[in-house]
C-alpha cells in the first residue's frame, strides 16, 4: 500500500520533469567535451591533457560550436544509430548475428574516432 499526501507525489513528479532535462543537457555538454578530450589525450599522451577543459573550449572554439563541430557530432550520431539499426536488425539471425556485431564493433569504433580525430584536425581550417 502506497501512502502519502498528493502533494507529495506531485513534488516528486514536478522533480522529475524539471531534473531529466537538466540531466540531458549536461550529458550533451559532457559528451562533447569527452569527444575532444579523447582526441587530445591520444595526440599528446598525457592523461592530464583529457581533463584541461580550457584547452578544450578553445579547440572546440576554432573548430566552431554550433557550426561544424555540433553539426558533425549529429550527422556522426545519426550515422551511428542508422548503423546500429541494421546491426540490430542482423542480430536477429541466431548465430551469426552475434558474430557480425562482435566483429563490426572495432570497426565502428574506429570509424567514430577517425571523423572526431579529422574534426579535431579541421579546428581553424573553415
Amino acid at each position: 500500500m502506497i501512502s502519502g499526501s498528493d502533494a507529495l507525489g506531485m513534488a516528486g513528479v514536478a522533480g522529475m520533469f524539471i531534473g531529466i532535462p537538466i540531466t540531458f543537457i549536461v550529458s550533451i555538454l559532457c559528451a562533447l567535451f569527452a569527444y575532444i578530450g579523447v582526441v587530445r589525450f591520444a595526440r599528446m599522451e598525457k592523461f592530464g591533457e583529457a581533463f584541461a577543459f580550457g584547452e578544450i573550449k578553445d579547440k572546440i572554439g576554432e573548430i566552431g560550436w554550433g557550426g561544424n563541430y555540433f553539426i558533425s557530432l549529429v550527422v556522426l550520431i545519426i550515422a551511428m544509430w542508422i548503423i546500429g539499426f541494421i546491426v540490430g536488425i542482423l542480430l536477429l539471425i541466431p548465430i551469426l548475428g552475434w558474430i557480425i556485431l562482435l566483429a563490426s564493433i572495432p570497426f565502428l569504433n574506429i570509424f567514430m574516432f577517425r571523423y572526431i580525430s579529422n574534426l579535431y584536425d579541421s579546428a581553424g581550417t573553415a
